[in-house]
């Protein structure tokens, strides 16, 4: 008989651990009954650049959302960046991480110009966000977990998730402070923390507003937005860069060699 207690209790031990997981799921933040229509292909209509508007924003009513919105540096990073472009005016590389195919890192891969697929599964608790831009995929769990106290830095940093009614609100922190905003060479520390807000302003016209405060290296809070439309005859296609088959440093800057879609 006493041969079987270890198996009774593994099996003990995995109802025990089952139970807790049903616990975390069902203390999830809340799903909204009627989940919002995110899943799709969308175009950002912004592109990467947040210092300027772009070509391709469309009516007027959307422009409002981009205006210029410079990152609120305090004095030691505001002129650690006008070196950079110092540097930058007088034709020497910005040093572009990407240029070599790193990771971007958040949140300039929601800010880059290509296009993104939004996979909503687990009845709301689970959302994929998968970039064409380096075939980069970021996963966000709604089970309830928090930021680790011990956080290793990284690309993608850590994000937790929850919805507020129709909206949905992800907190990311653990970024690596060796990545760009843009290719214009705009830095951060690895204070930054990252909320995104993602609601849907029609069928067809997603918004994301992005809140990013770094205690290091701004004064106060910098708040953006992205707008993307929806593009149901498109796809995600590869995205190599290894190969060099988008990108390519010209004039010591990283530029979109691409066709535009």
């Amino acid at each position: 008989m006493a041969a079987f207690i270890p198996r009774i209790s593994m099996t003990l031990v995995s109802c025990a651990l089952a139970l807790s997981a049903m616990t975390a799921q069902a203390a999830a933040p809340n799903v909204p009954a009627n989940l919002p229509a995110f899943e799709g292909i969308w175009e950002n209509l912004s592109g990467i650049h947040v210092d300027r508007l772009s070509a391709r924003d469309p009516e007027p009513v959307v422009k409002e959302h981009f205006r210029a919105t410079p990152a609120p540096y305090n004095a030691s990073y505001a002129a650690e960046y006008e070196k950079v472009r110092a540097s930058a005016a007088r034709g020497e590389p910005i040093n572009d991480p990407t240029a070599t195919c790193i990771w971007p890192g958040v949140p300039r891969v929601i800010w880059n110009p290509y296009p993104m697929e939004i996979v909503i599964s687990e009845g709301g608790r689970r959302v994929t966000f998968i970039h064409e831009y380096m075939s980069q995929v970021r996963r966000a769990y709604l089970d309830g977990r928090g930021h680790p106290e011990d956080l290793e830095p990284s690309y993608n940093g850590h994000t937790t998730v929850h919805w507020e009614g129709q909206t949905l609100v992800l907190d990311t922190v653990g970024l690596r402070e060796d990545t760009m905003y843009t290719n214009l060479g705009q830095m951060h520390s690895d204070a930054l923390r990252i909320e995104e807000r993602w609601r849907l302003i029609d069928q067809d016209l997603l918004e994301n507003q992005i809140t990013m405060t770094d205690p290091k290296a701004f004064t106060k809070p910098w708040v953006t937005h992205r707008l993307y439309r929806r593009q149901p005859e498109w796809s995600i296609t590869d995205y190599v860069c290894e190969e060099n088959n988008r990108e390519k440093i010209i004039d010591g800057v990283t530029r979109n060699v691409s066709a535009e879609r």
